[in-house]
């Protein structure tokens, strides 16, 4: 399991530098009505399986077509609502279950940790994004480079 604290710190509150941007791919080009989507071919394969290109996952008709689900919930005890997109909703689902904690859990802690500018949906966003991108971290064997010219 993750330490969700630490994760959420170090990806949404930390000034370092941006990661490096990810190698150049040669783009293909999607088209939804009125929404030319540049996308490589891995990400192409993945908007497939999400749904996205054949469009109607939990009402939707395509990417840009997104509606915003509202939930009740609890944050730092307090009762309020949260607007996020059906994916974002499915990916929250999914933390909790593997991290065994509540969502009210994980929204106090997103909300305890964002800047204050920012809305919880915005940070909550942003951590969805943070914690797969960590997951994914971790379960990425090292690469050749990395072996080779240790930091």
């Amino acid at each position: 399991m993750l330490d969700l604290d630490k994760l959420f710190v170090s990806h949404l509150v930390s000034n370092s530098p941006p990661p490096a941007p990810a190698p150049t791919v040669t783009p293909t080009t999607h088209t939804t009505p009125g929404n030319p989507v540049e996308t490589d071919a891995r990400v192409q394969k993945i908007m497939q399986k999400m749904g996205l290109l054949a469009g109607d996952h939990h009402g939707t008709t395509s990417m840009t077509e997104s509606l915003l689900w509202s939930r009740n919930v609890k944050i730092g005890g307090h009762r309020t609502s949260i607007r996020l997109e059906p994916y974002a909703w499915d990916a929250l689902d999914h933390i909790c279950k593997t991290e065994q904690v509540s969502l009210h859990e994980i929204l106090t802690l997103v909300n305890n940790h964002k800047p204050t500018e920012a809305s919880v949906s915005s940070a909550t966003r942003i951590f969805i994004l943070g914690y797969y991108r960590e997951a994914l971290r971790e379960a990425e064997p090292p690469r050749a480079e990395a072996i080779s010219n240790p930091a």
